[in-house]
């Protein structure tokens, strides 16, 4: 596939060791092996279900393996953010769900060391505007339930303003951690099974039928754990807000802040440590936007790399990469039944806290099942569709149906040996062995018109997020088919 590696290095390639048989049978199935997916088929394994976990390309491939992994309940602004949509009450069960999935990762790293480090975790205050913002989140986090202190000074190199603090929080390397899931999973009797791409589920009885392009199994559940739900119904793609973000590791001469940071701002800054072979190196991450809009790729990561040099002694750059993660219009997660299916099960829309938010989501959907559901997710996780609350979501949609309207250029996308990068093309000469090879521009899922990602060297679409590789194959959904060639004729059905 065409992501960059991340610092926590390229998943291993897609393995066949574990038997996939058509027409094979299930109590559970979980698609998608990233936090979600893993966590919840442990559980459910563990439980002696018979479970398999089905994953398009390989565990941790997805936003898992690039996440920056920071590990608490303190979340920038979000505390406060969420009290005043939704009250305190639903405040205090966010930041219950978090501590609980924190707690889990701490307990399941007593039992598998080495890639969990216990760090405090800050909010802060770059510039003197963001100081009464920091002050409303210290007042709302402990509102929350959350043991926050004020801290007037950080180990930072550059000067602040202020900060929340909560001590004892987490960061972990994502591929160690899934690998050690997995690993549990398996040796819990699960069944895993990568490079199986899952294209539709269908009701069945009192189950389900799950179609692949390796052939049809069955299962009295599954859980939807993609990133976005490659799932059309119950509408998810509508209500999520897919984003890229940057990270970038640097060798600093001084050692660098050992804390976790977050700025207070509109566009936040995070900071991190990571060691690796007794060296300790510089984490830094931000630059977000929309996938597939607004500025290019590359110079987003451009500009997290300056804001680096400005505030670190950076001295060598180490990696460079991009993650892509979901979020709603009202804050919160999307975790439960979709389209009101029993037995039918997703969660997303972390919005970049995936390691606390994951785990929570896992306990939930893992308890639904098991009949042992945490106390705060019927609060957390209830519905919400009043008015005030889908503001946001109308204002997204409107730049999804501007962008959208961009199908009618019927664009296709030229590949050219040898060339710096493709283009989105009106019309082009026919595809030779050694000539261009010519796609069509238009996303399988609901016909945006993809745009060229020369960072990650991916055909983005700007309306959901689907991601395609050079070759027009997906990367991520929710388009679950590839992208055609030019002479295939596209109806504007999924395939």
């Amino acid at each position: 596939m065409s992501d960059r590696p991340s610092w926590w290095g390229s998943p291993a390639p897609a393995t066949s060791s574990d038997a996939w048989t058509e027409d094979a049978e299930f109590d559970d199935i979980v698609i998608g092996a990233g936090l979600t997916g893993t966590v919840t088929g442990l559980r459910l394994a563990q439980a002696g279900r018979r479970v398999a976990i089905v994953e398009a390309r390989s565990v941790g491939a997805g936003t898992t393996g690039r996440s920056t992994a920071k590990v608490t309940a303190l979340q920038g602004v979000r505390a406060s953010k969420i009290e005043r949509q939704h009250g305190r009450q639903v405040a205090r069960a966010y930041a219950t769900a978090q501590l609980a999935g924190l707690d889990w990762l701490v307990r399941f790293a007593d039992d598998n060391p080495g890639w969990l480090e216990r760090q405090d975790a800050y909010t802060v205050a770059q510039s003197p505007p963001q100081r009464s913002t920091v002050i409303r989140e210290l007042q709302a986090a402990r509102r929350a339930g959350l043991a926050v202190e004020w801290a007037d000074d950080t180990e930072l190199p550059f000067r602040t303003h202020g900060a929340v603090l909560l001590r004892d929080q987490a960061q972990v390397d994502p591929m160690a951690f899934v690998t050690d899931v997995v690993a549990r999973f398996r040796a819990a009797g699960g069944l895993l099974v990568e490079g199986v791409r899952v294209t539709e589920v269908l009701p069945d009885g009192e189950g389900y039928r799950v179609q692949t392009d390796h052939g049809e199994v069955r299962a009295r559940t599954v859980t939807v754990a993609t990133g976005t739900p490659i799932l059309d119904r119950g509408g998810h793609f509508a209500r999520l807000h897919p984003e890229r973000s940057y990270a970038l590791v640097t060798r600093m001469d001084a050692d660098p802040p050992r804390g976790m940071y977050l700025t207070a701002g509109s566009s936040p800054w995070s900071v991190r440590s990571s060691e690796r072979d007794g060296q300790r190196v510089l984490l830094t991450g931000g630059a977000g936007h929309v996938t597939g809009r607004g500025p290019t790729e590359s110079s987003c990561l451009r500009e997290l790399k300056a804001w680096t040099r400005i505030h670190f002694d950076a001295t060598e750059e180490l990696a460079s990469w991009s993650a892509q993660d979901y979020a709603t219009p009202d804050g919160l997660p999307i975790v439960g039944q979709i389209a009101g299916e029993d037995g039918l099960y997703t969660a997303t829309g972390y919005a970049k806290w995936g390691f606390t938010n994951g785990v929570a989501a896992a306990l939930d959907i893992s308890g639904r099942i098991l009949g042992d559901r945490p106390d705060w997710a019927s609060t957390l996780y209830r519905n919400r569709p009043t008015l005030r609350k889908t503001i946001g979501l109308v204002n997204y949609n409107l730049g999804v149906a501007a962008h959208g309207a961009l199908r009618w250029t019927k664009g296709l996308v030229q590949t050219t040996p040898g060339a710096d990068e493709p283009a989105v093309v009106r019309q082009g000469v026919s595809p030779t062995t050694s000539g261009p090879q010519e796609l069509s521009a238009v996303c399988t899922h609901l016909q945006g018109v993809v745009r060229w990602n020369s960072f990650e060297e991916s055909w983005d679409c700007p309306l959901h997020g689907s991601r395609f590789d050079e070759d027009g194959s997906v990367i991520e959904g929710p388009a679950v088919c590839p992208l055609r060639a030019k002479q295939e004729h596209y109806d504007g059905s999924r395939s």
